[in-house]
């Protein structure tokens, strides 16, 4: 074997004959279970032999010879390893005269009979049969004597007989004795080096002859197995082509006439097998390919048994090749998903152009004359015409015309239809006389006389026919110019819509105030929103065609009463029925709607002309209203002005439907009516959906008007008492009855305030007024109900329209909403959506709700403002300026004057909004919201659901803290305690509760402030946002426990009239009113914690274990259930932990005085304090206070801890004390002695502070100088001073001025029969002696 470069790779011999032929086997998987599979095989066929090498072998040692060639070319040397010797199969085809060609079929398992059937016709009577049918090789041969030969070569090895054994053994002993001798005797030496060794052979094993089909005069020539190995193919020298079943070995066809023939095969896979199916079970056929040189012919017969299926004349000189091998190597994974061989058949003519022969799978199923496999080829033909072709030419209609006409059975005739139907490029008319043509051929053959396809496909012929014109017409009339209407728009609600003049003015009063609060905000989300309704291409005709589907009812005319239970008739039964197609999408259903009805609502075309069109199709009336009200909730853009046409469109459609569904009893639901209001409650275009309902509204009234009697107003009262308790409220809040005269309607209105469980009294008070009275049913109820639903939904998406942040904001998704969402939210759905308003907006209650301070707020402010600008001196401002600036605060907060109220009102509503920032469109909107919705968007439940949205928001977003701060800032607002508390209540258990825990656990792990990947493992947040978490957290448990101490009614979550029928999960502001009362010690435990936890993140203190701090009854009632009762700790606690407590504390202290900027420059500045009178002692505190507030707060905090530890308060005031003035800050250190009680304390530690500052400055600064000094001091003062150590001041270099003030407070505090009063004032002599001979150096 060779390289496709001519490089020698593998040689071996394996037989001493002639090589006759080589064929090849690759592998195949199994079609079904149970199967054998085929093996790579390479065969090789020598005159009296056959040699089988196996395909997995061979294919290896070629690699590995590849591999050595390119080794050895890269490196330049002609050394190679040689190959193992292949392993091969030989056996000898003795009993057959002449063999001229072979096949191997595989390996065959027979069955037992066949195995019986086999021993005995071998072995005879005594035969012995094994239990199970040995596996075996098949080979078949073509020759002479006999004809065709099958042998068996049984799989696995055989034991040799035991004389070949002796023989064998017999020739080794010989062959070594005379190589023994030869070498002794010295002779045959030479001879024998000179003459090469000959390979060694392995002898043929014998295969027997089975059986075979004997034929003494024919001799065969080639044999040709068959993809699936079920038949064989053999030419012989007779000029016959004989087909041999493999299987029961017998010849089955014979074709006469064919010399020097050539043979193939081809196997055709089945082309549409249905999806439902396992693609594994397809169907196969197989064809023989003969090829007669002779006669120029090639033919394709089915095998076995099937007709000749095609014919083609080719030239004479021609080849047929059939590869029936593909890739070598392949197993049963890598075999998938690749095509292993290019062709299965081919003829290569002589100017070597190769021809395939592709056969499709139908000609398998018939023969020629059949008309199923006629049609199917007129329609692939059909089908690849449609294909090729891309635009509508001359010939193009009378070719599609002819080929489908030709089709002779009706179901593949209605393929080809539908497949024209669903060319896009087609023109409509073309399509048209197609149909048309189907019509008329098919009436042409009477319908009673047609078959079921037949009938079928008449109906749809019929109905496409009638969607055909419909879509023609509706084309012609949208393409019309457009007709301006001349009526205004308050002219066409009253003069159309018959609504009241007021009734008008409150619509269009709406609409402006929603045009003109949304006009900036729809601007750039309208083309978002709507990019796929008003900026689509046309609905093209298929498009249109598939919309839609039939129904078909196959009753005869004289079996009527026995059709289907949709038809009541005979005639009815022949009716067609044409509805929209349930497969369609909400996109085809939209694009449909817009076709059919955009033109009429523009003004193109007139509503009887577009309704008799449509009326001629049949579509069901209640699938027109769809599409209408599909169509008109969609769009933006639609006016007032185009609400004429919309209900002369309703009110048509209407028309078309059954009575009785339109008009039913006062006390029943009209099925139509309610399909239509719940399409019109499930849009989230409100603003559309608000015209429709008083369009439809306004033909609900005209249907009634025109059908149902006047009622008489006594008969309201049964009605009312048949009807639900529910829309008994709903019909004495909104007043539906009306009348024509307003006074009437008015006293009606006063009535039944008064009384509305008396009636009859309300009409006995107007009889004298009132003439007539319009009947008062359930619609008009519901439509009453609706109409006001989406005013006040209206209402709310003009909030949700108005954008007041930044283009990230705006880009957020938005807040859809509708009635039917509002409905099924529960009661909390409506303060919950505006809520969502405020967070995406990031809104603060500050800019938010300033208009919801009551009187007695303001008055209180007053008295605040009257106490502020008495206190501030009167050159900053003067009482006109002070007025002004009230009358502003005012103006802000909501309280002004009602004449300037009644003024700006007054005002076009266009000036007031152009004047307008969005914040104050905001606050003017949610006042209007408030209005109608007095009990839902109650400040109470509104703040509660806004600290919740923010709660929600922090919690996505850990790090952005600031939510949650936005979220107790709401919480703070709410005035009921006990909402306050249980929404507090459901944030910690919800949010705060499991981090909180993680935070404590691992600060009481680290002993520290826990570093950033700790943070974001444990608590799920960085360490920076984590102080902020937790001071957070303290607030929070401080606002529940304000909440815990006051007393309030349950809150009462009421509705507004027309939302009495809200149903969905419960409201937030429920589930907060059912949560159990918190235990105040519970809370003012987990306060403690969250003080002590935001101390040590907020100063940085270590070691500090945050648990340890407490005993084991508070560690185990830490991060319980609020409402839980666990056993509390007391102040009697253990001696450690009232040092660990203490250490603390001190540690806190210290940490927060740190804080504080040391002094610089002190002998300038701290004179320019004492000494300035330009700031007073306050507002230098006041100063302080603000530059360095964590200085001021953490000692309070630590005096709260003390108090509740149950610890002595005057001992951390006076470390407070001590550690300001070690610090340099005199000044506050003076002020906070100011609140200690143990002054005889107070004054010993100042002491030693004055002392260690005297003791540097002696020991530390200057020796030598201050050495005259010291020698001047007692002993007892010098031993002192040398005792202390003034390192431990922070800062011990301050001016002997303040020393000598601090000495002066220490020496008034101590008692004269102290032993450390003398002391005291000799230090103090010294100091000011000091302090005077340092001024006096100073002067010098």
């Amino acid at each position: 074997m060779y390289s496709q470069t001519g490089v020698l790779l593998l040689s071996q011999l394996l037989h001493n004959e002639k090589v006759e032929r080589l064929k090849c086997r690759t592998y195949a998987p199994p079609r079904f279970l149970g199967l054998a599979e085929t093996h790579d095989e390479l065969l090789i066929m020598y005159t009296r032999a056959i040699v089988s090498i196996d395909g997995f072998s061979l294919i290896q040692s070629l690699r590995a010879c590849c591999n050595q060639v390119a080794r050895a070319t890269a490196s330049g040397t002609e050394n190679m390893l040689q190959p193992p010797p292949l392993a091969y199969k030989k056996w000898s085809l003795g009993e057959q005269d002449k063999v001229s060609d072979y096949v191997a079929c595989g390996v065959v398992c027979t069955n037992p009979f066949d195995q019986l059937k086999a021993a005995s016709m071998l072995g005879g009577v005594k035969a012995t049969v094994k239990t199970s049918p040995p596996a075996m090789n098949v080979f078949m041969t073509a020759g002479t004597g006999p004809y065709v030969g099958f042998f068996y070569a049984i799989e696995g090895f055989t034991q040799p007989i035991l004389s070949e054994v002796a023989i064998a053994m017999a020739n080794k002993i010989k062959s070594a004795l005379l190589s023994a001798a030869s070498g002794w005797l010295g002779f045959g030496g030479k001879a024998k080096e000179e003459k090469e060794k000959p390979p060694k052979i392995e002898p043929a094993a014998p295969l027997p002859l089975r059986f075979g089909l004997p034929d003494r005069r024919r001799a065969g020539d080639v044999i040709m197995l068959s993809p699936c190995n079920n038949y064989a193919a053999t030419t012989d020298s007779f000029g016959r082509v004989i087909l041999v079943d493999v299987q029961r070995g017998m010849a089955v066809r014979m074709w006469k006439g064919y010399r020097d023939a050539q043979v193939g095969w081809i196997e055709v896979k089945e082309e549409n097998a249905e999806r439902e199916k396992n693609p594994d079970h397809y169907r196969l056929a197989q064809f023989l390919i003969i090829y007669a040189p002779r006669r120029g012919i090639l033919e394709v017969w089915l095998a076995a048994h099937g007709p000749r299926v095609a014919a083609f004349n080719v030239s004479k000189y021609c080849c047929l090749v059939c590869p029936c091998y593909g890739m070598l190597g392949l197993n049963n994974v890598t075999s998938r998903g690749i095509k292993s061989r290019t062709f299965q058949c081919a003829l290569i003519d002589p100017s070597g152009v190769i021809k395939t022969v592709d056969i499709p799978f139908h000609l398998a199923l018939s023969d020629k004359s059949s008309k199923r496999a006629r049609d199917l080829h007129l329609l692939k033909k059909l089908k690849t015409y449609l294909k090729e072709s891309t635009e509508d030419t001359e010939g193009l209609e009378e070719t599609i015309r002819d080929l489908l006409l030709d089709m002779k059975i009706a179901s593949i005739a209605h393929q080809g239809i539908e497949r024209i139907l669903s060319t896009k490029y087609l023109p409509v008319s073309l399509m048209q006389n197609l149909v048309k043509a189907c019509i008329k051929r098919l009436d042409s053959r009477m319908e009673d006389n047609l078959d079921l396809d037949s009938r079928i496909m008449l109906k749809f012929c019929r109905s496409q026919r009638s969607l055909l014109s419909l879509y023609s017409s509706v084309t012609t009339l949208n393409s019309a110019e457009v007709e301006t209407n001349k009526l205004s728009d308050c002219e066409i609600l009253t003069s159309v819509l018959r609504l009241t003049l007021l009734e008008a003015q409150a619509v269009l009063t709406l609409l402006e105030h929603y045009d003109l609060l949304t006009l900036t905000s729809n601007l750039p989300k309208q083309p978002a929103r709507v990019k796929f309704k008003d900026d689509m291409e046309p609905l093209g005709a298929t498009s249109f065609l598939h919309s839609f589907s039939y129904r078909t009812l196959f009753s005869n005319e004289d079996s009527s009463g026995s059709g289907s239970p949709t038809t009541t008739s005979a005639s009815s039964s022949k009716q067609m029925q044409i509805t929209v197609s349930k497969e369609a999408s909400e996109e085809r259903k939209l694009a449909l709607g817009k076709f059919l009805f955009s033109g009429c609502l523009n003004g193109q075309c007139q509503v009887p002309e577009l309704l008799a069109v449509i009326q001629k199709s049949n579509l069901p009336p209640d699938q027109l209203m769809s599409l209408l009200l599909l169509y008109w909730l969609s769009s933006l853009n639609h006016t007032v002005a185009m609400m004429a046409n919309f209900y002369e469109l309703v009110k048509t459609i209407t028309a078309l439907t059954d009575l009785s569904e339109v008009v039913v009893e006062s006390n029943e639901r009209s099925t139509w009516w309610q399909r239509v209001r719940n399409l019109c409650s499930q849009s989230d275009n409100i603003r559309a959906a608000y015209l429709a309902v008083v369009t439809c509204r306004a033909v609900a009234v005209h249907a009634l008007g025109l059908n149902g009697p006047f009622k008489d107003p006594d008969a309201d009262t049964l009605s009312g008492k048949s009807e639900e308790d529910e829309e008994d409220s709903e019909q004495k809040e909104l007043k539906p009855v009306k009348s024509k005269d307003k006074k009437v309607s008015k006293d009606v209105k006063s009535n039944e305030g008064e009384d509305g469980n008396n009636p009859s009294t309300s009409v006995a008070d107007t009889s004298a007024d009132s003439q007539e009275w319009e009947s008062l049913t359930v619609d008009m109820e519901l439509w009453e109900v609706l109409v006001r639903q989406c005013e006040d939904a209206l209402a709310i998406v003009t909030l949700l329209n108005i954008q007041t942040g930044s283009e990230d904001r705006q880009n957020q998704p938005p807040i859809v909403v509708s009635v039917a969402r509002l409905l099924l939210g529960g009661k909390g759905s409506i303060p919950e959506v505006v809520a969502r308003y405020v967070v995406q907006q990031h809104l603060n209650p500050a800019s938010l709700f300033f208009s919801f301070t009551t009187e007695e707020n303001n008055e209180e402010e007053e008295e605040e403002e009257q106490k502020e600008s008495s206190s501030v001196e009167e050159e900053v401002d003067s009482e006109e300026s002070q007025v002004e600036k009230k009358q502003e605060k005012k103006r802000l907060k909501g309280g002004s004057p009602q004449k300037k109220a009644n003024k700006e009102s007054e005002r076009p509503l266009a000036e007031r909004v152009q004047e307008m920032s969005q914040s104050d469109k905001v606050k003017y909107q949610l006042d209007e919201l408030r209005k109608r919705f007095p009990h839902n968007l109650h400040n109470d439940f509104l703040l509660s659901n806004c600290c919740w949205e923010y709660a929600v928001l922090w919690n996505k977003e850990p790090e952005e803290t600031w939510n949650l701060e936005l979220s107790l800032e709401f919480l703070r607002l709410v005035q009921n305690a006990i909402l306050r508390q249980g929404v507090s209540s459901l944030l910690w258990h919800m949010f705060m509760k499991k981090r909180s825990s993680s935070a404590a656990h691992l600060m009481e792990k680290v002993a520290k402030t826990p570093k950033d990947r700790l943070c974001r493992k444990e608590v799920g947040m960085s360490d920076s946002s984590l102080g902020s978490f937790i001071s957070l957290c303290a607030d929070f448990m401080e606002i529940i426990m304000d909440a815990n101490c006051e007393a309030h009614e349950v809150p009462v979550y009421n509705l507004e009239p027309a939302w009495q029928k809200v149903e969905g999960p419960t409201s937030l502001v429920e589930l907060a009113v059912d949560q159990k009362a918190t235990n105040y010690g519970l809370l003012r435990l987990h306060f403690h914690l969250l003080k002590i936890m935001s101390a040590v993140l907020a100063l940085g203190i270590k070691p500090v274990k945050v648990l340890s701090l407490f005993d084991n009854k508070g560690r185990a009632a830490l991060f319980k259930e609020l409402h839980a009762h666990p056993l509390l700790p007391n102040q009697k606690v253990e001696p450690a932990l009232i040092t660990a407590r203490k250490n603390f504390l001190c540690q806190v202290i210290s940490a927060s005085v740190a804080t504080i900027e040391p002094p610089s420059g002190l002998d300038q500045s701290v004179t320019s304090v004492i000494s300035g009178a330009s700031m007073s002692s306050a507002a230098q505190f006041k100063r302080q206070r603000s530059l360095y507030p964590a200085a001021f707060k953490w000692p309070q905090v630590v005096q709260m801890l003390a108090r509740d530890f149950g610890l002595d308060l005057d001992f951390f005031k006076r470390h407070h004390v001590c550690e300001l003035y070690s610090y340099g800050h005199d000044k506050l250190g003076e002020e906070v002695m100011l609140s200690v009680n143990d002054h005889e304390e107070m004054g010993v530690q100042l002491l030693t502070v004055g002392g260690q500052r005297i003791a540097w400055e002696i020991f530390k600064r200057d020796i030598d100088r201050n050495f005259q000094h010291l020698a001047g001091m007692s002993t007892s003062l010098t031993r002192w001073l040398k005792d202390l150590d003034p390192e431990c001041l922070h800062f011990p270099g301050m001016p002997l001025s303040t020393t000598e003030l601090l000495l002066e407070q220490a020496a008034t505090r101590l008692t004269e029969d102290s032993r450390h009063h003398n002391l005291a004032q000799e230090l103090l002599e010294k100091t000011r002696t000091l302090a005077q001979f340092t001024s006096s150096d100073s002067r010098s």
